[in-house]
């Protein structure tokens, strides 16, 4: 029987999420993003359900 792939990480196993800081610039605040990556919450990194 073969694996199915998880359809929430399309069975890479990591998913990519954004995360905002609010900075201070010598123009005044400033919001960054820098990205993430996530372990997938569905199939626990496995890739496959």
């Amino acid at each position: 029987m073969k694996a199915r792939k998880c359809k929430t990480c399309s069975g890479k196993g990591f998913v990519f999420s954004k995360d905002y800081e609010i900075r201070e610039d010598r123009f005044g605040f400033g919001l960054r993003e820098t990205g993430i990556k996530i372990t997938c919450s569905k199939c626990f990194g496995k890739g496959v359900k």
